[in-house]
């Protein structure tokens, strides 16, 4: 295989999942709540992920305190 970057490390395989995970929440979020319910009607499954996702956002932001 001519160039290709064949040794994955698990490092580098959680940031690949992260910045994945935050563009699909983000895209999920720009969607309209109609379409984001007519998503999650059809996959009820992304919903819980994308929930889940949210509240560890929010749970690790500072409080400020």
């Amino acid at each position: 295989m001519a160039q290709v970057y064949e040794h994955v490390t698990p490092v580098m395989l959680k940031q690949v999942l992260r910045v994945l995970e935050a563009r699909w929440a983000g895209s999920v979020s720009a969607l309209t709540e109609a379409e984001r319910d007519h998503l999650f009607a059809m996959a009820p499954m992304l919903e819980e992920q994308y929930r889940e996702d949210i509240n560890d956002e929010l749970s690790s932001e500072p409080t400020g305190s």
